[in-house]
């Protein structure tokens, strides 16, 4: 049963599915949430007149007390923006079918471009730096005129090498998320850059484990793991700047600190980086790939 309830009406547990008014106009990082902290109360109070409530995912004891309030990182974190991000109104530039072309033509570009430079590492040979930002460039300036056309060329491609096709995918997200995030033109490309190389160190692992059909090894996903590492030396030997290198090693991160290679929380991570998490994860859950058995 979803109810409308007043915001003077709430009580801890109930489950705000909905708010009077679009999520990103409010602080709330996710859409839906149990009503479990004062803090929360206190932003719906400051945003909304009314929000509807789930009452079959809601708490059934009434008298269940609320959990404790979040650690400050968090409140502060709930109180406005992200660093780097605004609340922007995106107007397209021009239409899906008159960006279709162009957006095919980056990605083609960029597919051949990154398929050299893949090939380059796998080689022992050193990543192209120039030919990265190039290609990242030209899919971030198709998405800022229209992000639909990329994203649909990119669901319509035939699915090609595995290592490839992921680290397209993941650069076409990161760009159009942070262009969602309202983030500058220099920090969404790097974010595109980040999407683009955050798996690279996955060309110096030996086919053997990443083809493995079936479960891996504690000792072979300790290997996986450590195509981080192998990552963040590839990138920095390209010339690429030291800042882009450690965003691309937190994408396995995970905001509750149960992420590696660090096990950092949220709070030590930015934002980009966490942005690359949610990138990484939403790939794993809905790409068919090699060695699933490893926790994104």
């Amino acid at each position: 049963m979803k109810n409308k309830v007043a915001v003077k009406d709430l009580q801890f547990g109930m489950y705000v599915f909905d708010l009077d008014r679009p999520w990103i106009e409010t602080p709330f990082m996710f859409q839906g949430f149990h009503l479990r902290t004062q803090q929360q109360l206190d932003v719906l109070k400051k945003y909304c007149e009314y929000v509807y409530v789930d009452a079959e995912r809601s708490y059934k004891d009434p008298e269940r007390p609320p959990a404790a309030s979040p650690p400050a990182a968090v409140a502060k974190r709930l109180a406005g923006p992200l660093p780097g991000t605004r609340r922007v109104a995106h107007v397209e530039q021009v239409g899906v079918e008159v960006e279709f072309v162009p957006a095919r033509d980056a990605r083609v570009f960029a597919e051949s471009a990154v398929a050299d430079a893949f090939a380059m590492v796998k080689a022992g040979g050193a990543l192209d730096a120039k030919t990265a930002r190039e290609a990242v460039s030209n899919m971030s300036e198709s998405i800022m005129r229209n992000p639909d056309a990329l994203m649909l060329f990119s669901a319509l491609k035939e699915r090609g090498g595995y290592v490839l096709d992921r680290a397209m995918n993941c650069s076409i997200y990161m760009i159009t998320f942070t262009r969602f995030l309202g983030m500058e033109q220099e920090h969404i490309e790097h974010a595109g850059v980040v999407g683009l190389l955050q798996d690279v160190g996955m060309l110096q692992l030996p086919d053997a484990v990443l083809k493995k059909p079936g479960p891996l090894s504690p000792d072979e996903i300790s290997l996986v793991r450590t195509h981080v590492a192998h990552g963040s030396e590839t990138i920095l030997a390209s010339g690429i700047s030291a800042a882009v290198a450690d965003i691309a090693a937190q994408h396995h991160e995970r905001e509750d600190g149960s992420g590696y290679p660090q096990g950092l929380h949220g709070a030590d991570m930015q934002v980009i980086g966490a942005c690359a998490g949610v990138v990484d994860t939403f790939g794993a859950m809905t790409t068919k790939r090699p060695v699933r058995s490893i926790v994104a």
